[in-house]
């Protein structure tokens, strides 16, 4: 029962995707089954006139005797000649509205596919960063480049499972004014086929449950070995990723092969009991209830109609189920994006300039129920000033910073920006006044201008080449034949680690913050270079602050205030001269 439903609720979530297009679509299979239906029924006077039908066949039957009677009453000549006529042009009007459906179809698949590409992400960037620091970035990237496509060709899917579902309401409609005993076996005939094969659409639904496993640990272990892949090939270790990745082929392989099994087998099961059927209901109409040719012949026409629909609709329905798992992840996915939505002010981003200095008092911090992280911090950081925090991994350093940004919010305790709350100057507009350099910058796979401009977009020339400066390192990037539209390669890998680093500072730089936070940011760097680095950023400091996490005494000895944390707990302060 619990299967039913979370299936009927990942149905109803994706019927939810119907737009306008979507509406518009079902609309046009409604035109296609009446279609249908008129083709089916111009058939009688051709009949006619063919001498198939005679007068006696022909008023046997109700519905055949009111086509009759509608000719006759408006005037129609029946001929050959015009009976194919209209045959022709229903068939024409037929065709022009099933290729208006197909591109209406495409339209609404890739316009679902974008939004929820769209929602995904900005549910995403929306969440509380405590929340995103849980979530493997491997699977995401997955639901958001692969699976939206796959989810998006389901609601084309379910589309079509209810227009195929309309023109078959259309077809036995017709077969049931024609003949209703033979129709009402038909249709108890055909829900008997469906509990047949059952089983197989739950075996679809298995089957897409383990697909996502599979994809996921597979996309998961090749970003990390390709992160890897120098450490890998120097060590001699590229055998034991072979065998994972041939035990995760395997997986797929075997996974894939099931289904299209199944899909087989329900090819299999269908054609053998539609040819059943067919034999079976035409002995039934001929001997056991004398129907004559015409009505018979209408029958196999509707019925040969009828048959691929139902095949249809069984094919369309494994497929559903096949994407019932990965609906639900995204599903689930989304909605636990909003659910941890970060409460922050919707305001228009407008800088804050930091007037006078950031005030943290007795903050507190720890994650759900595990033992304090910060325990106590208070300190007083002025503006124009340099902010040294050193300390033991692990002793709170860049837990600090991330409550000082916003990204954490503390247990308790308080941080005032000029005597001002976050939400009174608004998250983002605070966060619009940061540039923040990790321990591990990471490179986009591209120029070095791009690199740089990605962090402020409206930078110009001079800006991008002062950044280097300031960054030591735009002597070396001049030297380069492209200067600074050389291409940085993936993750920066065609620069040694202290070039990577300088060139990711040139892009901190760049954004002219208030605050500057260097997270253990020139580590790759010889103390040479790194003291270099500092002396440029010092000169820096009466327009912003600059806040730098180091284990390096040289360092340390630069700054205008310095730190001790241990244990969460502040332990140490130190001024300079």
């Amino acid at each position: 029962m619990k299967l039913y439903r979370k299936t009927f609720t990942s149905l109803k979530w994706v019927f939810k995707g119907l737009t306008f297009k979507g509406y518009l679509s079902l609309a046009l299979y409604v035109i296609l089954g009446f279609f249908q239906g008129v083709s089916i029924l111009i058939l009688i006077p051709m009949l006619s006139i063919t001498g198939i039908a005679d007068s006696e066949v022909t008023n046997e039957n109700k519905l055949i005797k009111n086509v009759k009677y509608y000719l006759d009453y408006f005037n129609l000549t029946i001929s050959f000649r015009n009976v194919l006529i209209i045959f022709v042009c229903i068939i024409l009007l037929y065709s022009f509205v099933t290729y208006s459906s197909k591109i209406l179809n495409s339209k609404l698949v890739q316009g679902f596919a974008s939004k929820l590409r769209k929602e995904l992400h900005h549910s995403y960037i929306e969440t509380e960063w405590i929340h995103i620091s849980k979530i493997k970035s491997s699977d995401l990237l997955g639901l958001i480049s692969r699976e939206t496509t796959r989810i998006a060709t389901a609601l084309t899917v379910l589309t079509e499972l209810i227009g195929i579902t309309i023109l078959l309401v259309f077809q036995i409609g017709i077969a049931f004014l024609i003949s209703p005993e033979i129709t009402f076996y038909v249709i108890v005939s055909s829900l008997f086929l469906g509990l047949l094969i059952r089983k197989l659409l739950f075996s679809s639904l298995q089957n897409g449950i383990r697909s996502i496993s599979y994809s996921e640990t597979l996309q998961s272990n090749l970003i990390g070995y390709f992160q890897n892949f120098k450490l890998a090939k120097s060590q001699n270790l590229n055998g034991k990723q072979k065998i994972l990745l041939e035990q995760f082929s395997d997986d797929i392989y075997n996974n894939r092969v099931q289904f299209e099994k199944d899909r087989a087998k329900l090819n299999l099961i269908t054609d053998i009991g539609s040819a059943i059927l067919l034999s079976v209901f035409l002995y039934i109409g001929f001997v056991v209830y004398s129907k004559s040719m015409l009505v018979l012949i209408l029958l196999i026409l509707i019925f040969s109609r009828i048959a691929p629909g139902v095949q249809s609709i069984l094919r369309k329905t494994q497929t559903l189920f096949n994407l019932i798992p990965i609906i639900d992840e995204i599903r689930t996915k989304i909605q636990d994006f909003k659910n941890n939505k970060e409460d922050i002010d919707n305001k228009e981003i407008n800088k804050y300039e930091l007037n006078r200095h950031i005030e943290i008092s007795e903050i507190y911090f720890k994650y759900n129920d595990k033992h304090l992280i910060l325990e106590n911090v208070s300190l007083t950081i002025k503006k124009n000033s340099v902010i040294a925090i050193t300390g033991e991994s692990g002793s709170g350093k860049t837990t600090l910073v991330d409550i000082i940004t916003g990204l954490l919010k503390p247990t308790s305790g308080n941080i005032m920006i000029d005597g001002k709350s976050f939400k009174e100057i608004g998250y983002n507009n605070w966060r619009s006044n940061i540039a923040y350099m990790t321990q591990e910058p990471i490179l986009f796979n591209d120029t070095i201008r791009n690199n740089i401009l990605w962090s402020n977009p409206q930078a110009t020339e001079e800006d991008i080449w002062n950044a280097l400066n300031f960054a030591n390192v735009k002597e070396y990037v001049a030297s380069l034949d492209l200067g600074i539209d050389t291409y940085v390669g993936d993750r920066g890998s065609r620069f040694s680690g202290g070039q990577r680093q300088r060139i990711a500072l040139a892009r901190t730089l760049v954004r002219k913050p208030t605050l500057l936070i260097l997270d253990e940011a020139t580590n790759e760097l010889d103390e040479k270079n790194e003291h270099e680095i500092i002396e440029n950023l010092i000169k820096l400091k009466n327009s912003m602050i600059i806040f730098i996490i180091t284990h390096r005494p040289s360092t340390i000895k630069m700054a205008d205030q310095s730190f001790y944390l241990k244990n969460g707990k502040i332990t140490n302060v130190v001024f300079s001269k």
